[in-house]
């Protein structure tokens, strides 16, 4: 689902919200450290690190958001 700007939440009572984080939503498939965007655009070699990285799960499609967190 993409998100949408609004003015505030107008959430219910004892209801909860998170944060959603602008990062790449992106599928890996770990077995031949294939990655693709939502739109199908093969990105393997652009996120080799993290394709690499995922190797290391055993044999499996992995689904979610991408982002990248900058620490000081």
């Amino acid at each position: 689902m993409l998100t949408t700007a609004v003015p505030g939440l107008g959430l219910p009572p004892r209801s909860a919200a998170e944060p959603k984080w602008d990062g790449w939503r992106c599928q890996i498939h770990t077995a031949t450290r294939r990655m693709w965007s939502r739109h199908g655009t093969e990105v393997s070699r652009q996120f080799s690190d993290v394709t690499t990285a995922a190797a290391g799960v055993p044999d499996a499609v992995l689904d979610g958001e991408l982002v990248a967190v900058l620490t000081r």
